[in-house]
């Protein structure tokens, strides 16, 4: 028998893409499914970034790029880092990756060996403590809880820190609550890690831009300006452009921690797609009015998600500050029973039950660090969402 490595062992597959996958088997079958289960706009990429693309392939951007990234790439990151959040970096400190997940497996591979911790703040993006196992190091989860909108308490976060802890994953917006950590919070967490000097902070912030109720967005970096030389901002054009295909992201952060991260870029995939990155150039120097249309789209979907799906019996909903996903507390409907002999014991077996008996796609929160939970993409139709929300208030009706 083949050996496979323990890295291998350790992880686990992505929960949203078991999802999406069962959602594209049923409709291969002719099933039409109501699919809440994806993390990415409905939205085209916008034309003017579809056309700086296609020119950029016709005119020959088809060889390899330099492997930090294009340089106007690099440079419209800096000049976008200014402009919407008053950072000040050069361009020798962007690192163009193959997507943002790219940039955070590379900085775990980079800084994390066995024996090493990462503190990861639930409820967090399924693949966070994956790609710590696959660093061979231990995630440690810091709960958090629906009655404060799932921003992390301090002494939580606190208790969880000691001389092994050697990252910290910050997303906010979060993936899949929606939570938007405020400048208590932030400035909370520094006063933390400055008893920590051996700690790296990621902070994720692809959701940055999708933000609603007027809400501003702010990270570590801002927060806590001496503590961005162990400090790595990740982001991409994935969700506020509408471009999660097209696999550009990027890492901006100090040298000492970018350059391990460059060395293993060059030798798994190298430099993201040449004309790509072309793309991802118009769409940061760009119109940006674009993502006001989409943010602003986002913000009437999440509305009407939301207040159906609060009034549902056994069913509770906040409203999400950020990004695209409701995170609705189903452990109301624990321990009833649909038809005469299936028990629901966990969120688990709601996400299956609503797929196999409605032809609904929602992703169980417990890969989220969520039990009792599941997440809900509203980057989808209001029609679609009346549609899901329809079956699964008959699926709620049929309880037992």
């Amino acid at each position: 028998m083949i050996r496979l490595s323990h890295r291998v062992g350790s992880a686990e597959p992505s929960a949203t893409l078991e999802v999406a996958a069962k959602a594209r088997e049923l409709v291969g079958r002719g099933i039409d499914v109501v699919t809440f289960a994806t993390g990415e706009p409905d939205f085209d990429t916008p034309r003017h970034v579809r056309k700086a693309a296609a020119e950029a392939l016709e005119a020959g951007a088809t060889r390899y790029p330099p492997l930090a990234g294009l340089p106007e790439l690099r440079q419209a990151v800096v000049r976008r880092m200014e402009e919407d959040h008053g950072l000040l970096y050069s361009a020798d400190q962007v690192l163009v990756t193959v997507g943002a997940k790219q940039a955070i497996y590379n900085l775990c591979q980079a800084v994390l060996e066995e024996g090493d911790e990462a503190v990861i703040l639930a409820p967090y993006w399924v693949s966070y403590p994956e790609v710590v196992r696959l660093a061979g190091a231990e995630p440690v989860m810091v709960p958090s809880d629906f009655e404060d909108g799932f921003v992390p308490r301090l002494d939580r976060i606190e208790a969880s820190l000691n001389e092994n802890t050697r990252l910290i994953m910050l997303n906010t917006p979060s993936n899949p609550a929606g939570a938007v950590y405020p400048r208590r919070t932030l400035e909370g967490l520094a006063d933390l890690l400055r008893c920590y000097p051996k700690v790296v902070v990621v902070t994720d912030d692809i959701y940055s831009r999708i933000l609603f109720d007027g809400g501003s967005f702010e990270n570590l970096a801002m927060a806590a300006p001496d503590l961005r030389h162990r400090i790595v901002i990740v982001d991409g054009v994935s969700k506020a452009f509408a471009m999660t295909g097209w696999r550009v992201g990027w890492a901006v952060g100090p040298g000492h921690l970018l350059d391990p991260m460059k060395l293993i870029l060059g030798q798994s995939t190298s430099g993201a797609t040449t004309f790509a990155q072309a793309g991802a150039v118009a769409a940061l120097e760009g119109d940006q009015s674009v993502v006001d249309e989409m943010v602003a789209e986002f913000s009437r979907r999440r509305d009407h998600m939301v207040s159906r799906l609060e009034a549902l019996e056994g069913i509770s909903c906040r409203a999400p500050s950020g990004a695209f996903y409701a995170l609705p507390d189903v452990r109301g409907l624990l321990g009833r029973s649909y038809g005469n002999d299936r028990v629901i014991a966990s969120s688990g077996d709601i996400a299956r039950l609503l797929i196999e008996e409605q032809a609904v796609a929602v992703v169980d929160g417990a890969p989220f660090g969520a039990e009792g939970f599941v997440r809900l993409s509203f980057a989808t139709s209001m029609e679609r969402i009346d549609e899901g929300i329809d079956r699964i208030e008959s699926f709620v009706s049929k309880l037992n």
